[in-house]
């Protein structure tokens, strides 16, 4: 720990709402289930000699606190620009109950809180301003620069790209800059020296196991007084780690495990709790260490040794698929039996050791999940809801982390001003090698590439691929096939910030490509699928559920930003589906297939300057 006072900004508890989104919304869920006197008890745990309960526009939890020393009521306001409605995040600290009331009441337009605020001479600063939770442009953010003279640089439940971000930006900071954006939005700047910032780190923790995970160290006394005085005059640093995907995706499956024990009136899917407190300890949920029963604790240990004396499983019997795969798995991974008796402990690689977890427990069911042929889909059903709640918790994350990278890419450019690296992935079941590639493929690098363009290679041959399981005897004309792990293929394309994909083939690499660009909302190009088009009829029993199955697949061909067409049959399914000719990336074809005049732009792979713009792009195997 860092010299000086540790604080952590950005807490919050049970106190916080309920989740925006709608159906969430509508069911009751919270933003957080944690206590108030939990904060405290995993604040002073973890190091910190002070903590804030910053809860969605409410004091209600940081009060019933408020009588420890060491605790700074706050809040988070949802604050609007009046102009056009975008939203952010104000955190304001050391405040009362007046001031709460006074707040909620102008919160609805930025510029008469950040007055008040002044005014009142109450310590503040806006957090996460990337995160997009409504409208949110790079114009918005140059009004938060004017308008705020602490910027929350370092939040534990959002990831930046790169993770410094903010803090080169703000480094780039000039008079002249300040003055141009002043001018520019009629926003007089605020405080002295308007172009240097202070800056502060908080976790923000919804779900009680990220609390000081990400703080900010003050250099003052250890007094509640001297710790606000020494924020207000910039006498502080932010601390502690980053935010990333797989932090998010730790709070999610926490905040769904305090939903689901607080519910278990109405549904109970574990009926132990010893069962309960297991799981609680492996996603490191504070004091669930102690909900487990001594007589479960020995029976584990016992269980450890056991199992490598006699090298397997104590535990046997008349046991459902999933439970004896589950068991087989802890047997064989010491990394599991760890985190199984002992915890998840607090520490800086934490989410990694539960996303490891997560993947291993996934392939470990994915390989006795098999699907050959349709009898299989019902014995497998077990392992594929099993699964998914190991899925479902960081494709949501991976999808959040992608939803804030267009803003941050505008951010890079204005004011870094530096050349960057355009990304591209390219999906293909087959070995993809691009000297060797059909003009499709040149079509596309020819329209989206430059000389700075990355393209990272993600087939069958890709390390980053990791094949959960083969698929045999399937529609389409096709062998075995290899199923690539959606995972493992999320967490690279959140590694950098891709601006197209090109999906080059059928197969479920190039399928799990189209399915992640639309979820991750990376625009793509797909090389028109003409081999599923000719299955389609085979996978319908019914003229009906026909029409259902070419309305769905037609819906996914129109979410591509172009579909690459390389001969006339292509051309004609395509027209016959009724893709719009505009969305038609089509190479030269012969005389013969005249009909190309219907497509948007024709290419061929001698086309004047496509080797030229791609003989500066590199092309790497994605690991």
């Amino acid at each position: 720990m860092s010299a000086g006072i540790s604080i952590d900004l950005h807490v919050h508890s049970r106190f916080s709402g309920y989740m925006d989104d709608w159906p969430l919304n509508a069911l009751g869920v919270r933003e957080s289930y944690t206590r108030p006197r939990e904060v405290l008890v995993s604040a002073q745990r973890r190091g910190m000699d002070f903590v804030t309960i910053t809860d969605h526009d409410s004091i209600e939890g940081a009060l019933q606190v408020a009588n420890e020393p060491n605790v700074v009521v706050g809040e988070e306001i949802s604050a609007f620009f009046p102009e056009d409605g975008a939203k952010i995040h104000v955190v304001a600290l050391d405040i009362t109950e007046s001031n709460h009331i006074a707040i909620q009441s102008i919160r609805y337009n930025v510029y008469e809180l950040v007055s008040y605020l002044r005014s009142r001479d109450i310590f503040h600063f806006v957090a996460h301003p990337f995160f997009k939770m409504t409208r949110l442009s790079i114009e918005h953010f140059e009004k938060m620069l004017l308008l705020f003279k602490t910027i929350e640089v370092r939040n534990g439940g959002k990831s930046h790209y790169p993770q410094d971000l903010l803090e080169r930006i703000l480094e780039t900071l000039t008079p002249e800059l300040i003055d141009d954006l002043s001018q520019k939005h009629g926003i007089e700047p605020v405080g002295p020296k308007p172009w240097i910032k202070y800056q502060v780190g908080g976790s923000d923790d919804h779900g009680g196991v990220a609390v000081g995970s990400t703080y900010t160290t003050v250099h003052a006394s250890p007094t509640k007084e001297a710790v606000i005085a020494a924020l207000k005059c910039g006498a502080m640093k932010p601390a502690g780690r980053y935010g990333t995907p797989l932090s998010v995706a730790h709070q999610i499956l926490a905040v769904t495990y305090r939903l689901l024990q607080e519910n278990r009136h109405l549904f109970d899917p574990l009926r132990s709790e010893d069962l309960w407190g297991l799981l609680g300890r492996m996603l490191g949920i504070p004091n669930e260490r102690k909900t487990v029963s001594r007589r479960v604790q020995f029976f584990l240990k016992a269980q450890q040794i056991g199992s490598r004396i006699f090298r397997r499983p104590l535990i046997h019997g008349r046991k459902t698929s999933l439970k004896r795969h589950v068991l087989t798995f802890f047997h064989e991974h010491n990394d599991a039996q760890h985190v199984l008796i002992n915890g998840l402990e607090f520490e800086r690689n934490a989410e990694s050791t539960l996303y490891d977890l997560s993947k291993k427990v996934t392939a470990e069911l994915a390989k006795h999940t098999q699907l050959s042929n349709a009898s299989d889909v019902k014995s497998a059903v077990p392992n594929l809801l099993g699964m998914l709640p190991l899925i479902l918790p960081y494709t949501l994350s991976f999808r959040n982390e992608s939803k804030d990278r267009e803003i941050m890419r505008v951010a890079r450019h204005q004011f870094l001003r530096g050349v960057e690296r355009e990304h591209i992935a390219v999906f293909s079941d087959t070995r993809f090698d691009p000297a060797n590639e059909p003009q499709g493929f040149h079509a596309f690098a020819s329209k989206v590439s430059s000389e700075r363009s990355v393209f990272s290679v993600f087939d069958s041959q890709s390390p980053s691929i990791h094949p959960t399981h083969e698929l045999t005897d399937l529609p389409f004309g096709i062998g075995t096939i290899v199923v690539p792990s959606i995972l493992r293929i999320s967490e690279e394309l959140t590694k950098n910030d891709y601006h197209w994909s090109y999906v080059n083939s059928d197969g479920p690499i190039s399928f799990v490509g189209v399915i992640l660009s639309l979820f991750m909302k990376i625009p793509f190009y797909w090389r028109f699928p003409m081999a599923m088009v000719r299955g389609l009829d085979d996978l319908a029993p019914t003229q009906e559920s026909n029409r259902v199955i070419q309305t769905i697949f037609r819906t996914i061909l129109m979410k591509a930003s172009g579909l690459v067409i390389e001969n006339e049959e292509e051309r004609i399914n395509a027209i016959s589906m009724e893709i719009p000719e505009s969305q038609l990336l089509c190479v030269r074809m012969s005389k013969r297939e005249h009909g190309t005049r219907e497509c948007r732009r024709l290419y061929t792979s001698s086309d004047s300057g496509i080797h030229d713009r791609r003989s500066h792009s590199s092309f790497r195997t994605s690991s």
